[in-house]
């Protein structure tokens, strides 16, 4: 409340104060307002920053986002895209930007983590399709189909693992990503091409997903939450590890 003998120009005390007070009533002696309060002291802070952010800052306050925290550029552009789409009541290409942004958001933060050409944050070596010519060559009938799929199954199990091991040690809330994967399509992205191949499409995820504001409000939170937290921890490798001579 000091501030309102410090600043000039900052107005609407009566309401603050009451919201104060409230605040008081809560903390010291465990009196709860009622909905009609809350609803009021609701409308008064949102008229509050409404008028001061315009006043002190020349800032629409109904255009301020978390997302204009996120410090990756990438991972901040596709946010972007997927409020526009979310704006616009676009809710599966709003799906689609947040899957960008995630995996963005990791290769953004991992770009500084490597040394001796590896991520330090692996786990072990990634499982690729090389037993198939083991498979293929050591067969002596015509079983080496199952076998391939039983080595298939293996090796995306094991990546599977590693990947939500590495998002452990970075500190991503896995509770929150198993429900963010589950509702967001996948993809394939082309490096070479900066090419992004989604799936499944608008007509079957509309089939299996509730895509509703609430879906896309919940995936861009986790999305920027888990920024906002790489970004309170994050470090360059290299001011701790010598390059190899």
């Amino acid at each position: 409340m000091n501030f309102f003998d410090v600043l000039q120009g900052i107005t609407m005390k009566p309401a603050i104060n009451s919201l104060n007070l409230c605040r008081n009533a809560i903390k010291h002696n465990g009196q709860f307002p009622s909905k009609s309060d809350i609803e009021k002291h609701r409308v008064n802070v949102g008229q509050f920053f409404v008028y001061h952010s315009k006043e002190f800052f020349d800032i629409d306050f109904t255009s301020v986002s978390l997302i204009d925290l996120v410090s990756f550029t990438q991972t901040h552009s596709f946010l972007v895209d997927a409020q526009k789409c979310l704006e616009k009541n676009k809710f599966y290409e709003c799906l689609v930007e947040c899957s960008k942004a995630f995996d963005c958001l990791l290769r953004e933060y991992n770009s500084s983590k490597f040394y001796r050409f590896k991520n330090i944050f692996e786990i072990g070596e990634e499982c690729d399709k090389s037993y198939e010519r083991f498979v293929n060559a050591a067969a002596i009938d015509n079983s080496f189909g199952r076998h391939n799929r039983w080595f298939e199954k293996t090796s995306k199990t094991i990546n599977n693992v590693r990947h939500i091991q590495q998002l452990m040690l970075m500190g991503v809330d896995c509770n929150r990503y198993v429900l963010f994967n589950a509702v967001t399509p996948e993809f394939h992205y082309w490096p070479e091409e900066d090419k992004y191949d989604i799936y499944p499409q608008q007509d079957y995820m509309e089939n299996i997903v509730y895509m509703t504001k609430d879906t896309c409000e919940m995936c861009m939170s986790f999305i920027i939450d888990t920024a906002l937290k790489f970004q309170n921890l994050d470090f360059d490798v290299s001011k701790f590890l010598k390059k190899e001579g």
